[in-house]
């Protein structure tokens, strides 16, 4: 653990993503063989989490009454009615039942990945990773907007699904949402598109050793030379490889979630 610690700090540029710290990696090097044996699921674990700290009956949002804090007099928060749904809708969980949740939550999970499997979904999210690939940096500009656009109205759309019995209150406070309002609905979104994919680890470069027998600024040229050469390649090289698993991983899901189906499909056509 010291000794890989000691290459990622001192031997080496090193490059923490998806969220890895070196305290983790630290921890990841010395559970090593426990974590082959018992690998552990991250996302779920934080999922389960979240629910169990949302399910403790003192978070309950009926227990509070939310008021302004301007004001010493007690005064019912001046929110708009937008702003208060996507406070209710965000912390759902601790506003409606168990059962309640459970039954709008599988609706809601159902609708985003049928949208997603859509074609509209799947030509703006194949479109932005072809381009991310290969294209000019204003296309990939132009596509990243149009998949956070999408983001967010499929915020808008799991809204939807998840008050589909409410949907007159929901109606009332959706209607005539200007675009420039959309963005609120990025804070609300659940990713669950993306499954449990996900990119997080760290990547390092070895650094050139110091040639004792050139002196300093003789050096310095050759760490310029070295980190132009071949650090900034790897570190682009590295940085195109995240951009292509963010933009191909909702792509990777539905291939296989097809394939799944159609295997599916066929198995029954066999019994039958």
């Amino acid at each position: 653990m010291k000794e890989r610690a000691e290459f990622r700090l001192r031997d080496s540029y090193t490059i923490y993503f998806g969220g890895m710290t070196e305290k983790e990696a630290r921890y990841r090097d010395y559970f090593e063989t426990d974590l082959e044996v018992n690998p552990e699921n991250e996302l779920a674990e934080e999922f389960f989490t979240k629910n169990e700290i949302s399910d403790d009956k003192h978070l309950e949002l009926e227990r509070y009454d939310f008021q302004e804090m301007y004001t010493t007099n007690p005064e019912e928060s001046g929110q708009s009615a937008l702003s208060k749904q996507l406070f209710y809708f965000k912390y759902r969980r601790s506003n409606d039942s168990i059962e309640d949740y459970n039954r709008r939550e599988k609706r809601l999970i159902h609708g985003t990945l049928e949208r997603f499997g859509s074609a509209e979904y799947q030509a703006a999210l194949s479109r932005w990773s072809n381009l991310r690939d290969q294209g000019k940096e204003e296309q990939i500009d132009e596509a990243e907007r149009q998949v956070l656009t999408l983001f967010a109205k499929e915020g808008v759309n799991q809204m939807r699904d998840y008050y589909q019995t409410d949907a007159e209150e929901v109606e009332l406070v959706l209607e005539g949402l200007p675009d420039t309002e959309l963005s609120q609905f990025m804070d609300v979104y659940t990713d669950y598109a993306r499954g449990a994919s996900s990119a997080k680890g760290v990547f390092s470069i070895p650094k050139r050793k110091w040639n004792m027998g050139l002196g300093f600024w003789a050096n310095m040229k050759e760490e310029i030379q070295d980190y132009r050469g071949f650090v900034a390649p790897k570190v682009t090289e590295l940085k195109n490889q995240l951009d292509r698993f963010d933009a191909d991983v909702y792509i990777r899901e539905y291939e296989a979630l097809e394939q799944a189906q159609q295997h599916k499909s066929l198995e029954g056509v066999k019994e039958e």
